[in-house]
């Protein structure tokens, strides 16, 4: 099921119920696993480290990825014998990545403790491979593909404008890193989003409405993307009408009645101003 070698004379094989067979140039011969649980994968750094288990791959002496076979069967071969390897003890070599019992954990070795890794799927993990100890894929069932490590998220770095009234839409700017693919974009409760264009990978426009009826407060904004979502707390500010324009509006309501007012009394003064002359007119007429 798994072969590897140092040369064309130091192969290793591995197999069912726990077959290890070593081919010396001239001819095969079998060794003592020690085991009956079966075995997929073998690899090593050189002819004195050597791993068999589920699946096996690795870089370096130091730097080793491996999916454990049944209940977690892991094996080291010093150049000497094969000795298992009990994946929940902590004493093994550096960087060492072991497939526990469970299908869908990683346990990793850092060359001074082991640690659980849940990598986000219950499928089986059935092979490991990658360039480096930062790069490394694993496939499993159901079409899984796993990467390692993930890629980061997106990070927002301001939103402008980062005020916005109640009932209005108008376009809001996203300025950070990491948008290229966004899937969604969001402005929290009593915020619609209408559409957005992911302009770079720094930068999305996004057309929004604010509810008339949005509660005023600040929100956090988020952006989606096929490696995460990053989010910026309190992003963008809901408010009230502003006091200043209802100050205006006030002050244009004064001034009108203002006006009004005065427009009011100038009649009343014209009309006591006609009346009076009128009346003094009237007065000369009957003396003569």
């Amino acid at each position: 099921e798994g072969v590897w070698g140092t040369s064309p004379y130091d192969v290793f094989a591995v197999g069912f119920e726990g077959t290890i067979l070593h081919y010396d140039g001239n001819a095969w011969s079998t060794m003592d696993s020690g085991i009956t649980e079966d075995l997929w994968g073998v690899w090593g750094s050189s002819p004195s480290d050597v791993y068999a288990a589920g699946k096996v791959w690795g870089n370096s002496s130091s730097d080793v990825f491996i999916l454990g076979g049944v209940e977690g069967t892991v094996l080291h071969y010093d150049g000497n014998a094969w000795s298992p390897i009990s994946v929940y003890s902590n004493i093994y070599p550096d960087s060492l990545w072991v497939w526990g019992s469970r299908a869908y954990t990683i346990l990793h070795y850092n060359g001074d403790t082991w640690a659980a890794m849940i990598i986000g799927t219950t499928e089986d993990i059935r092979d490991v491979w990658g360039s480096s100890s930062s790069d490394v894929f694993v496939v499993g069932g159901s079409g899984t593909i796993l990467h390692y490590p993930q890629p980061p998220r997106p990070e927002i770095a301001s939103i402008s404008p980062g005020q916005l009234n109640r009932g209005s839409t108008m376009d809001v700017t996203i300025i950070g890193s990491r948008f290229a693919g966004a899937t969604a974009v969001s402005f929290g409760p009593g915020i619609s989003v209408n559409e957005f264009t992911v302009v770079s990978s720094s930068k999305i426009v996004v057309d929004i409405t604010v509810s008339a009826n949005a509660a005023a407060g600040t929100r956090d904004v988020s952006v989606t993307t096929p490696e995460g979502t990053g989010q910026l707390a309190s992003g963008l500010e809901v408010r009230e009408e502003r006091e200043e324009s209802r100050g205006s509006e006030s002050s244009a309501e004064t001034s009108t009645t203002g006006i009004g007012s005065g427009v009011g009394w100038g009649l009343v003064a014209l009309c006591i101003g006609i009346g009076y002359y009128l009346l003094r007119r009237n007065a000369g007429r009957t003396r003569n």
